[in-house]
């Protein structure tokens, strides 16, 4: 399993999470969140403006007054259609209160560490590079302006990287079929860990 220098929700506590959430404003909330990865100050001032219903596409302006664009996944999209519905014209939900919101769906799902909607980014990162999606696309999705920012949200451990082997190297997977000599001596096969099923954020996704 791949260990992680900044700390993310497991698989298990975040569907934990998810399933703890009760009320609209909840949901668009922790859900946008974890399917954006946008930091909290980006998410609170979200206009309706900012979103191309057209184009699936969300415009961000990140650090620094930089801009960058997201594909909206169908749920993120179906939420913020929901969430703007009502005439509104910004999002609405003040920094301080997106934080409470978080927390208190923390306790309710019994995690034992408070979640903050930045846990929320890192997990939205993780799962995204699990998912195959290239570092350099996660860079521009969470706005860094170096890639090497980027990168400290992996540290692959020698198991997770005996499994990329099996994975890609066809010579292996012909050695592993049926019928083929065993080559469990020199690379001991490694369960694959089940993972969240994410969209991916395709370039400029936050």
């Amino acid at each position: 399993m791949a260990r992680f220098k900044r700390e993310a929700l497991s698989r298990a506590n975040a569907l934990r999470l998810v399933g703890a959430i009760k009320t609209q404003k909840e949901r668009a909330v922790v859900m946008v969140l974890l399917h954006t990865g946008l930091r909290v100050s980006e998410l609170s001032g979200l206009k309706r403006d900012d979103l191309d219903m057209d184009t699936g596409t969300l415009r961000v302006l990140g650090k620094g007054s930089k801009p960058r664009e997201l594909v909206m996944s169908p749920e993120v999209k179906q939420l913020l259609t929901l969430h703007f519905q009502d005439g509104r014209r910004t999002f609405g939900i003040p920094i301080r209160t997106i934080r409470n919101i978080t927390y208190r769906v923390t306790k309710r799902a019994g995690l034992a560490k408070p979640v903050s909607p930045h846990i929320l980014r890192h997990t939205y990162a993780v799962e995204t590079l699990r998912h195959g999606i290239p570092i350099s696309a996660l860079m521009q999705a969470l706005g860094h302006s170096h890639l090497t920012t980027t990168a400290i949200y992996l540290e692959m451990s020698s198991e997770d990287a005996h499994e990329e082997f099996r994975r890609k190297q066809p010579w292996l997977q012909a050695a592993q079929s049926p019928g083929a000599a065993s080559v469990e001596s020199a690379a001991p096969v490694t369960p694959q860990t089940p993972k969240i099923t994410q969209k991916p954020a395709k370039k400029g996704l936050k």
